[in-house]
């Protein structure tokens, strides 16, 4: 019964982070120079004009960029490990 409580309180606290992540604004980024679009639509319709490359905005909060940083590090670094040391 507790193990229950607990797995539900977690949930709902990852749920609160995440929740509160999504009005952690970008560095450097204005949102008063953002389109109009990109204010006004929600995270659903921006990810699929993104998923569609329709979407000429950035995402306004630090949650909003998925994984695709992390993927574009990964591979800078994979690259830049198998440069020879003589470049």
């Amino acid at each position: 019964y507790h193990e229950v409580i607990r797995r539900i309180a977690v949930t709902l606290g990852l749920l609160a982070v995440i929740r509160c992540g999504l009005y952690i604004p970008l560095p450097g980024v204005d949102m008063a120079h953002l389109p109009a679009s990109a204010a006004a639509a929600t995270q659903g319709e921006r990810l699929v004009k993104a998923l569609y490359g329709q979407s000429q905005a950035l995402p306004a909060s630090l949650f909003e960029l998925g994984i695709s940083p992390l993927i574009n590090a990964s591979i800078a670094i994979t690259m830049a490990t198998s440069v020879p040391d003589e470049l």
